[in-house]
């Protein structure tokens, strides 16, 4: 008697493994489009979270001071209104009692917040170091004697750009103690 052994052809094998490597590289391409994307969302929400809290810092402070006292090394800031990028600004906070600093440096793109108090003390703190770029633009007439400011932020990591612009009213314009 004639035992037949039950096994797959050769053709047959070919085949399966062609038709799982066409169904595993449908499933590979899914899972890494979806983790590419997962990762630029990742990027974008550090992105906004950072710029808000830029955007709160200047909204913050800047709403309580009074002048900016110097601007990219000049004191007094310059007597125009044109749209300038920012390294550093300086703006003096109700009644001359504080200081706010901020310095840009490109090189690094590092933006940092520096308070100075009466007596001297000075506390800093990174806001952050994914700057691309800060511009300013005096509000109610030229940076010497503005009323407020418009601030654009960009910030840019791994490709990925976020902008914000921000509105400060220096709601403390021409206060001074008695």
């Amino acid at each position: 008697m004639y035992n037949k052994k039950k096994a797959f052809t050769l053709i047959e094998v070919i085949i399966v493994l062609a038709l799982l490597t066409i169904v595993m590289g449908v499933i590979y391409q899914f899972f890494f489009s979806s983790n590419r994307d997962l990762n630029d969302t990742d990027v974008k929400a550090n992105l906004q979270f950072e710029g808000q809290q830029i955007q709160n810092s200047f909204t913050n402070y800047g709403s309580q001071g009074n002048t900016i006292t110097a601007l990219n090394g000049n004191n007094p800031p310059p007597a125009d209104s044109t749209e300038r990028g920012i390294e550093n600004l300086t703006l003096t906070l109700y009644a001359g009692t504080e200081t706010i600093a901020y310095n840009y440096t490109a090189t690094n793109k590092t933006l940092t917040e520096t308070h100075t108090k009466e007596d001297g003390t000075t506390t800093t703190k990174t806001l952050s170091d994914k700057v691309e770029s800060i511009n300013i633009k005096p509000i109610g007439g030229t940076y010497d004697v503005a009323s407020g400011m418009t601030i654009k932020v960009t910030l840019q990591d791994k490709g990925i750009t976020y902008s914000i612009t921000s509105n400060v009213v220096f709601r403390n314009k021409g206060v001074t103690t008695q």
